[in-house]
């Protein structure tokens, strides 16, 4: 396990929530501070589990899990091959 302080700052990079308020529906979305740390992360580990990104980035399973599917969905930047136990992360652009 990697040991990283991580208040408002995840593994060196400062934390900066997202405002969705002026979002419109089709415009293009950048990554968030949170987004960027996690492709960083699997890039070095593209077997890395969702609790072990939570214990290095000290976020929440659920915050991980919610990022990971916006990273799939709305970016289309980050795919899973392959089933829970052996599937790894592969990350498409």
């Amino acid at each position: 396990m990697i040991d990283i302080p991580c208040n408002r700052h995840c593994l060196g990079v400062p934390v900066i929530k997202d405002d969705k308020k002026d979002d419109k529906k089709d415009d293009k979305k950048e990554l968030t501070d949170i987004q960027r740390v996690l492709v960083s992360v699997i890039s070095e580990n593209d077997k890395i589990t969702i609790s072990e990104m939570a214990r290095m980035t000290e976020l929440s399973e659920s915050t991980i899990s919610r990022e990971i599917k916006r990273l799939r969905v709305d970016h289309k930047i980050l795919d899973r091959e392959g089933g829970r136990k052996n599937g790894h992360w592969v990350i498409t652009k």
